[in-house]
C-alpha cells in the first residue's frame, strides 16, 4: 500500500510493494552523499523492496547487509526486475557511472546540487573526452556553449563551472527529480515545466547519536569561544572571508580558537592566510576525519558553525544540517538554500560581507543565551522536517505517483 498526495489530500493506493534501483555510493565512501544514503536507506527500505547498486565493491554497512546488492554495471541486465531506478547525484566524480546509466536508462534523480558541471568536467573533459564535454556544452548553450568549450583546451577560456549547471540532458531523460531546496525548485520548473518536481529537506545526520565533545584536546583556557568550520575546504567555502573576520573577533575576544574540520584543499591557501593574518596558534586544522561519530564528536566541541558558501550551485549543506541537529548556532550566507532556513534557526548574513559576519561573531561570543535560543530552534527544525523517516515517506510518496503515471 502506498499512500498518494494528490490535491493536498491522502489518497491509499493498493499497488504492489515497488521494486526500487538505488543508485548511490555508500560508506565508507568519502562523500557526504553516501553517508546521506546510509542514513536514509534503512527507512525508504521499510516502504519499497529495494536493490542497491554502487560504484564500488566495497562490503555494506551493517545497517544495510540485508539488502541485495549488485555492482553498477550489472544494472542494464537486470533492470527488467525493477519499477523505478532512482539516482542519487552529486556534482563529484564519485558519481560518473550513474550519471552515465541514468542518461541510458532514465528513472528518478535526486540532484544534491544544482549544477552539475564540476561532475561533467570531471566525466568528459577531465578524462581528455573533449568531444562529449563539447556536445553537452553545446546542448545547454547552442553555438556559444560549443564556442566556449572549443576554447577551453586551448586555454583561451575556462569552464563555466558556477555559472552554466550543465542538467539538462539529465533532466530532459528523467521522469521526476527531487531537490532540497525551493531555490532549486524554481530553476528547474522554469526550464523544465513538465517534469515532476518533488521538493524533499535534507536529512537529519545526527539522529540519536550523543555526542562526546573534544574540547579538552585542545588544551585551551576555560571559558574559550570556539569556532568551528567543517567539510572539503574549496575556495567556494570562503574560508578566506571566515578567517578574516575571525581575525578582527581575536581583536576583542583574544581567547577565541577556530577550528577547521576536514580536508583542506590547496587551493584555499590556508598556511597563506594563517601567516598573513597572525593566526598561528589560534587556528588547530584537524584534517579529513574518518567517522562520522568522530566528526559529530568534533562539531560539538564548538560554541558556532560558519558555514560559508559562494558562489552558491544549489547544493545543500549537510555539515550545515549537522550542526543545527547539534544545537549550534550555524552562521551561512543568505542566498540558495541556505537563505530558506528559519530566521530563528540560523544567522544569516549578506553574502560576502565579512564585516557582518565579524558583528555576529562578536555577539554570540558575549550571548549564552542566544547562543542556546538559536540552537534549540535549530535542533527543533532538524528534527521537525528532516527525520530520515519522514524523508524516506516523502521519497515513496512521489515515487508511488511517478511510477502510476507511468504504468496508468
Amino acid at each position: 500500500m502506498f499512500l498518494v498526495i494528490r490535491n493536498s489530500s491522502f489518497v491509499i493506493r493498493p499497488l504492489k510493494k515497488m521494486r526500487l534501483a538505488y543508485f548511490s555510493p555508500l560508506p565508507p565512501a568519502h562523500t557526504g552523499i553516501a553517508d546521506y544514503s546510509g542514513q536514509l536507506l534503512p527507512e525508504l527500505a521499510k516502504l519499497a523492496a529495494v536493490t542497491l547498486f554502487t560504484p564500488t565493491a566495497a562490503p555494506l554497512p551493517a545497517a544495510l547487509a540485508h539488502l541485495p546488492h549488485h555492482p553498477i554495471a550489472e544494472y542494464p541486465q537486470r533492470r527488467w526486475g525493477f519499477d523505478v531506478p532512482l539516482y542519487q547525484m552529486g556534482n563529484s566524480d564519485h558519481h560518473r557511472a550513474s550519471y552515465q546509466l541514468a542518461l541510458r536508462f532514465p528513472g528518478v534523480v535526486v540532484l544534491h546540487d544544482y549544477s552539475l558541471h564540476h561532475l561533467i568536467t570531471a566525466v568528459m573533459a577531465g578524462t581528455g573526452d573533449y568531444t562529449s564535454y563539447i556536445r553537452t556544452m553545446g546542448y545547454a548553450q547552442g553555438p556559444a556553449g560549443v564556442e566556449t568549450a572549443v576554447l577551453i583546451p586551448l586555454h583561451m577560456a575556462e569552464h563555466p563551472l558556477f555559472s552554466e549547471p550543465l542538467n539538462q540532458r539529465l533532466l530532459d531523460s528523467s521522469w521526476g527529480v527531487i531537490v532540497h531546496s525551493e531555490y532549486a525548485r524554481a530553476q528547474i520548473t522554469a526550464a523544465h515545466p513538465q517534469l515532476p518536481c518533488l521538493v524533499v529537506p535534507g536529512l537529519d545526520m545526527v539522529g540519536d547519536y550523543v555526542p562526546r565533545p573534544r574540547r579538552a584536546q585542545l588544551n585551551l583556557p576555560e571559558g574559550a569561544f570556539v569556532v568551528a568550520s567543517a567539510g572539503q575546504f574549496a575556495a567556494n567555502k570562503r574560508l578566506d572571508v571566515a578567517l578574516r573576520a575571525f581575525a578582527q573577533l581575536r581583536a576583542a575576544v583574544p581567547h577565541a580558537h577556530y577550528l577547521l574540520i576536514g580536508e583542506i584543499m590547496p587551493e584555499a591557501n590556508l598556511p597563506a592566510l594563517l601567516a598573513e593574518l597572525q593566526l598561528e596558534g589560534a587556528v588547530t586544522a584537524l584534517g579529513r576525519i574518518e567517522t562520522a561519530a568522530e566528526f559529530a564528536d568534533w562539531l560539538a566541541t564548538a560554541d558556532v558553525l560558519v558555514n560559508l558558501r559562494h558562489p552558491t550551485i544549489g547544493e545543500t549543506s549537510a555539515v550545515a544540517l549537522q550542526g543545527m541537529a547539534l544545537g549550534l548556532p550555524v552562521l551561512v550566507f543568505d542566498h540558495g538554500w541556505y537563505g530558506e532556513l528559519p530566521a530563528e534557526a540560523a544567522v544569516k548574513l549578506p553574502v560576502m560581507d565579512g564585516a557582518a559576519l565579524t558583528r555576529a561573531l562578536h555577539e554570540l561570543a558575549g550571548d549564552v543565551g542566544r547562543r542556546q535560543a538559536i540552537g534549540r530552534a535549530a535542533q527543533a527544525y532538524t528534527r521537525a522536517h528532516c527525520h530520515p523517516a519522514a524523508v524516506a515517506a516523502a521519497y515513496a510518496n512521489f515515487l508511488a505517483q511517478i511510477w502510476e503515471r507511468l504504468v496508468s
